[in-house]
């Protein structure tokens, strides 16, 4: 109450207090600026990556300069995240997630402690930490969003030691590691998404990935192009196109694991155009055209694939100059298997197929096209092991470049070797007792193979490779 004196004397007015805003007032406060500033900014629908991620460095920086006055801690980012629901479109729902992403970077930046973001399965807000450059021990779960970390850790950024459990929204981590950046150490469980990891590792890397019981389509498909994907393991994945066109145009797939897979097209057209596959390990994968059309002009090494189903697995794949060594196939079904592999210049050596059943397996491997200039045979040391299928090895090999060393176990069906060109061709009943030694312990080691750990598995890979070439040595000698 304020009293009046003088000509006003006996009015009495009552005083307005007016409340000082709350610390989130000011975060929501600062994100309407943000808003306000950056919603025409033409950058936004440019559709050009590096302007996309020169607005959120612009945003970072207006963000910290505006919230210099307190300290956001981790009950900040999550009281803001329960305060905001999906409302916003395009442009304007792109920028409340980079703003997200900003104040995910500042808690970063001043803990070290563990940042658990819980939505209690409710949808929250999209692009939820879009473009966080870094950010590290990091659990998200029980959320329901699109876009969560998209085309996070780019343009050498950093995020690593992530959690994610129980995750649904299309594009999660989305374009992630790219151009330089880093995604590193990270768990994901639960999670129902299409195009997690997509175009991610672009020139750039995603390492150390780890997950269980995921469903979707196209799993890390593009991923990788003329950069890294390295040390991932999936167990329990439904859906097609993983991997699709992965680690092409120079890039590095290497020490992969994925069991209990069901999904078409894995790892097809992958590794391509001076593209690596290596030290990669598939178990009880169902699906058609696994490997398909992989490894055209690039290089895939050391693979193993145990219990697998599906057709047209390795079809047309290492062809154009491609070159596919040190496979091991165990227990695999498939019509189509290995047709037209190694064609159009390609190679392929050191193949083991254990166990394997279905029609016009290894059909025209290593036709068409033999390497200019050269005479000598490209394709070379393949062991069949009680193949169940017609027209196996059907047309393979050139008249000028005929398939090398092929080692068959077991009854052949009908139309086998028909129209191929092949030399020093073996029957497990006629070679010495060293060379059944020797072939015996290729078996074992490809029956066990998939038990092991990847860094096992590629010295096992080796082995096997060089019982092989001592086989067909011990033949010529």
């Amino acid at each position: 109450m304020i009293k009046l004196f003088g000509e006003y004397a006996g009015i009495t007015v009552r005083e307005e207090i007016v409340k000082p805003q709350s610390e989130l007032e000011i975060i929501l406060e600062v994100e309407r600026e943000i808003l306000e500033t950056y919603k025409k900014d033409e950058r936004l629908t440019s559709s050009k990556e590096k302007e996309e991620h020169d607005i959120y460095s612009e945003i970072f920086l207006d963000v910290k300069k505006k919230l210099k006055d307190f300290s956001v801690d981790r009950n900040h980012l999550q009281a803001y995240i329960s305060a905001r629901e999906n409302t916003l479109k395009d442009s304007e729902a792109l920028l409340r997630g980079m703003y997200s992403g900003t104040l995910l970077e500042i808690v970063c930046a001043h803990t070290k402690e563990e940042i658990i973001i819980d939505g209690e399965n409710k949808k929250v807000f999209n692009h939820l930490f879009e473009r966080v450059r870094y950010a590290q021990n990091i659990t998200i779960r029980n959320i329901e969003g699109y876009s969560i970390l998209g085309n996070a850790a780019s343009y050498e950024g950093r995020i690593e030691q992530v959690t994610l459990k129980n995750l649904r929204g299309d594009c999660i981590f989305v374009g992630s590691g790219r151009n330089k950046g880093s995604v590193e150490n990270v768990y994901l469980e639960d999670i129902s998404t299409d195009n997690l990891f997509h175009l991610s590792g672009s020139n750039g890397s995603v390492q150390k990935i780890k997950g269980k019981n995921i469903s979707g389509e196209s799993l890390f498909s593009r991923a990788g192009e003329s950069g890294i994907l390295k040390d991932i393991s999936f167990d329990t994945v439904r859906g097609n196109y993983l991997f699709q066109n992965a680690a092409n145009e120079k890039g590095l797939a290497e020490n992969i694991s994925l069991t209990n897979i069901s999904g078409n097209y894995l790892f097809s057209k992958a590794g391509r155009n001076k593209g690596i596959l290596r030290n990669i390990s598939l178990s009880n994968c169902k699906g058609d055209q696994i490997f398909a059309e992989s490894g055209k002009n690039g290089f895939i090494e050391n693979i193993n694939l145990t219990n697998c189903s599906g057709f047209g697995i390795f079809n047309h794949a290492g062809t154009d100059e491609g070159t596919l060594q040190n496979i091991v196939l165990q227990d695999i079904s498939s019509d189509m298997l290995f047709s037209w592999a190694g064609s159009e210049s390609g190679v392929i050596k050191n193949i083991v197929a254990i166990h394997t059943q279905g029609q016009n397996a290894f059909e025209y491997v290593g036709n068409v096209l033999p390497f200019k200039n050269k005479k000598e045979p490209q394709s070379k040391n393949i062991i069949i092991g009680n193949h169940q299928g017609i027209c196996l090895l059907d047309h393979a090999g050139e008249r000028e470049t005929p398939l090398l060393n092929v080692l068959t176990e077991g009854e052949l069906l009908r139309e086998a070797f028909r129209g191929s060109h092949t030399e020093n061709v073996l029957a497990a009943e006629t070679i010495s007792d060293k060379q059944k030694n020797m072939l015996e312990e290729i078996k074992k080691l490809a029956r066990g193979i998939a038990e092991k750990s990847i860094s096992e598995q590629e010295q096992m890979h080796n082995e096997i490779a060089r019982l092989q070439k001592e086989i067909f040595k011990e033949e010529n000698t």
